[in-house]
């Protein structure tokens, strides 16, 4: 038997071989390719990147941005972080201008810078942006000079730093001044800045006769609100406030007196929200008023007290409800029936919960 094969069958052999070779490559090459590693991996998002993130979304005013922002901070930060302040201030400045202060404020009360609205001491350099915006917000631009000029001697001028103290400036009268900041805005923006100060001529000599620091609240540096609402002084009269910042003062100077568990200014505080045409009264506000109805009587008269229920700010059903809960399972706690980590969990974001178990220890 010849043992030679036909040439024709060789080569078609050798094709099929090589043709089956290389579909088996071309299998092994794409289960590596699915299987492997991207050659470039995302990078981890850090409490710097976050930082970046708040800072520039305060200078685009943008609240609900620097909230986020801040708050992702706080997830990966570690205790030692020297921009813990920073980014808290930032944190309550987002709360207070997206009118969530009186909502959210008692959700951070994990965070120990969380717990004055202002620092106790004259302000750190890093937060002298996030500061002014917070008291200039309200209205306050006095507090907010001395920080950014004493900033802006130590870090220089930025173009953000440079609006700000335009605006402190013509706000407050110091017209001269505020030319030496226009002058190193851009161009475009000199024209707007040189007519808002053409229309501030009048100085509010009131504000230069004010001390720069005020007798505190206790525990507290927020004499500023205080100290100009509710007034009927020269003073208040001078600022003029926009609605915008009427709001954001009443909502400061609502959580500082309720912080300090001043439940007899309710119905002061109520009147204000109706003086400003408020839709409804914050969450802290309906809270405070069942504690003083239900839980203290807060001193209040019957008449004054039905007085204001037949006013057009309403306690809302759910709000009822939630307490009506936290008394029950505080008097199950009283008498041993039930878990404090449950009520905590449950109640610890109210503002019922922080004036009921505030300083208790379990």
């Amino acid at each position: 038997m010849n043992n030679c094969m036909n040439p024709d069958i060789k080569r078609y052999g050798l094709a099929l071989f090589l043709i089956c070779l290389g579909l088996t490559g071309t299998a092994n090459l794409a289960a590596r390719t699915v299987s492997a590693p991207p050659r470039y991996k995302t990078a981890a998002l850090t409490p710097e990147t976050y930082i970046r993130a708040a800072r520039a979304s305060l200078e685009q005013n943008d609240p609900i941005a620097a909230r986020t922002a801040t708050e992702r901070y706080f997830q990966t930060a570690t205790d030692t972080a020297a921009e813990r302040l920073e980014m808290a201030t930032i944190l309550k400045w987002a709360l207070l201008t997206s009118g969530q202060l009186n909502e959210d404020f008692l959700t951070y009360g994990h965070i120990p810078e969380m717990g004055l609205m202002l620092p106790v001491s004259f302000p750190a350099m890093r937060i002298a942006k996030p500061y002014s915006c917070l008291t200039m917000a309200c209205g306050l631009y006095v507090p907010a000079l001395s920080t950014m000029i004493c900033a802006t001697d130590r870090n220089g001028l930025d173009l953000f730093s440079t609006r700000l103290l335009t605006e402190i400036c013509i706000e407050t009268g110091r017209l001269s001044l505020a030319r030496r900041y226009i002058a190193h805005l851009p161009k475009a923006e000199q024209g707007e800045w040189y007519r808002k100060a053409k229309e501030h001529r009048q100085a509010l000599w009131a504000w230069d006769s004010l001390p720069y620091h005020l007798a505190s609240e206790p525990a507290t540096t927020d004499a500023w609100v205080c100290f100009f609402y509710p007034s009927d002084s020269a003073e208040r009269t001078a600022l003029a406030l926009k609605p915008t910042q009427a709001r954001c003062l009443l909502d400061y100077y609502t959580l500082l007196q309720l912080l300090h568990k001043r439940l007899d200014l309710l119905p002061v505080i109520t009147e204000a929200y109706r003086a400003q045409g408020a839709a409804r009264l914050p969450a802290y506000v309906q809270d405070a008023w069942l504690l003083a109805m239900n839980y203290l009587n807060g001193g209040f008269s019957k008449d004054e007290v039905l007085q204001w229920r037949k006013g057009d700010l309403k306690i809302e059903p759910d709000i009822i409800a939630r307490f009506e809960r936290l008394v029950y399972d505080f008097n199950a706690l009283r008498n041993g029936t039930d878990n404090w980590n449950e009520i905590r969990k449950n109640y610890r974001d109210t503002y019922a919960f922080y004036f009921i178990f505030d300083g208790i220890a379990f």
